[in-house]
């Protein structure tokens, strides 16, 4: 993987950034109401609707990013994808949407901007995780995902002692912010969470604040994937009747990784 972000790089004709929009396909957090509005393709869109969970924290997206799939949310209703004996749990079949014109190929992240919101939500998402892989994670099954479970502040994120290559402060004052995990600590990272095997890698923390603006995350390190997990783990509850998690808009900008043809 190193060897192929390298050989893109490095070759002489230039590599656009753009919105790679992230395709979530899967969720364990539910669907307002089991509609279209409020789901989980609302998060890395420029809709201004935020994606309602049915859980009160630690619910889980997964997004696919290899190929561009091409989907109305009216084509697949959630209340039509549930896991069967399960009311949150929604598997979105993305593969037959894939634009078929398209390559498979890894995506090196650049940027993540944060349209914040400060109004228009009861539970507004007040921390959440970035994780990034190779293949489909197993989200319930991974060690490193769960740690995560109930860190819903900076000081508890600072507790678990993990390497932080860069922190960005969101420029209007608020408590909006967000650390870069230094990937490239991994035997650290693996003793932190206690795991000989790390089946995806924990990239962002960001602690949210209800304010409206925008700011952006430049990733320091070169961080190359076909998966991610946004993990919503705890929200701002207006009253004892708020019982969900209200995550707003993201954009995650990078760069195609050509295969090299032999």
């Amino acid at each position: 993987m190193i060897q192929l972000i390298k050989q893109n790089l490095s070759r002489n004709q230039s590599r656009k950034e753009e919105n790679l929009f992230p395709y979530c396909f899967y969720t364990d957090g539910g669907a307002y109401n089991d509609e279209t509005y409020y789901f989980i393709q609302n998060i890395f869109s420029r809709s201004t609707i935020c994606y309602s969970t049915k859980l009160p924290k630690n619910s889980h997206i997964q997004a696919y990013l290899g190929r561009k799939v091409v989907c109305d949310a009216s084509q697949v209703p959630p209340k039509n994808y549930k896991i069967k004996n399960s009311q949150d749990i929604v598997m979105l079949p993305y593969e037959q949407y894939v634009d078929k014109n398209e390559d498979e190929c890894y995506k090196l992240l650049t940027e993540l901007v944060i349209h914040n919101m400060g109004w228009g939500y009861t539970c507004f998402c007040s921390a959440y995780m970035i994780f990034v892989s190779e293949k489909p994670i197993k989200i319930q099954k991974s060690e490193i995902i769960q740690m995560f479970n109930d860190i819903n502040s900076v000081e508890k994120f600072e507790e678990l002692g993990f390497p932080i290559l860069n922190s960005t402060q969101c420029s209007d004052g608020s408590s909006n912010r967000a650390f870069e995990i230094d990937l490239s600590q991994k035997n650290l990272i693996k003793k932190i969470a206690k795991v000989k095997k790390l089946d995806c890698y924990p990239l962002l923390f960001v602690a949210s604040f209800p304010s409206k603006t925008e700011y952006s995350v430049k990733f320091k390190q070169k961080i190359a994937a076909k998966y991610l997990v946004l993990k919503l783990i705890d929200s701002y509850k207006h009253n004892l009747n708020d019982n969900n998690i209200d995550m707003y808009n993201l954009t995650l900008n990078g760069i195609k990784l050509q295969i090299p043809q032999s």
